[in-house]
């Protein structure tokens, strides 16, 4: 999601993809906002073969910042709005604390 409009993810907005052809097999996610609750919700469908990197980028509406993110009980690796999901593959909620 590293050029999707600000706006796509305003408080109540949904983000859905569903089938998406990638180089490692398809791919799924829905990101929920829930930003006037401090959250957005991303639940993926990772392909199985996971690439050397794998990363979501949350572009949230301006004034708003991304604190930390989980999936499977474990702290991932935030760089800005960018949360690094390398080595996750299959069914991922990650969850996130925002701003």
């Amino acid at each position: 999601l590293f050029a999707t409009p600000r706006a796509w993810l305003a408080d109540g907005k949904t983000i859905s993809i569903q089938d998406a052809p990638t180089a490692f097999g398809t791919m799924s996610m829905t990101i929920s906002s829930h930003i006037n609750q401090g959250n957005v919700e991303a639940d993926l469908d990772l392909p199985d073969q996971s690439p050397k990197t794998t990363l979501l980028r949350l572009r949230l509406p301006a004034g708003h910042r991304l604190l930390a993110a989980s999936a499977e009980g474990k702290d991932l690796k935030i760089t800005g709005e960018t949360i690094d999901l390398t080595g996750l593959t299959g069914q991922v909620t990650v969850e996130t604390k925002v701003r």
